[in-house]
């Protein structure tokens, strides 16, 4: 791992975090579509916490309504690799929002 004070607190957060609550489950597509407020989902494509394929899926047909972006190319640190992309999408999606 090359010295930079980023990689070294994720490389410390993996070796010594530990949960204190269970692991959060999965939002069923049935709950998830109950969702009334919009929505952005950014997922990251080579995510070792989820499936993307099946979480693009899921977002897609229980909110039809809602913006989903994957990154293909992003791992679960996507706001350490894609922290401009994803400031803009924010900020694209809260003034789409606000002008509705």
């Amino acid at each position: 791992m090359e010295d930079v004070p980023l990689a070294r607190m994720i490389e410390a957060g993996m070796k010594n975090y530990r949960m204190a609550q269970p692991s959060p489950t999965r939002i069923s597509p049935e709950r998830l579509g109950t969702l009334e407020v919009p929505v952005l989902a950014i997922l990251a494509g080579r995510s070792v916490m989820h499936d993307p394929a099946t979480a693009e899926e899921t977002a897609r047909s229980a909110l039809p309504d809602a913006r989903v972006e994957v990154f293909p190319d992003a791992s679960h640190a996507i706001n350490g690799e894609h922290p401009e992309e994803i400031a803009a999408l924010v900020d694209e999606f809260v003034t789409e929002v606000e002008a509705d």
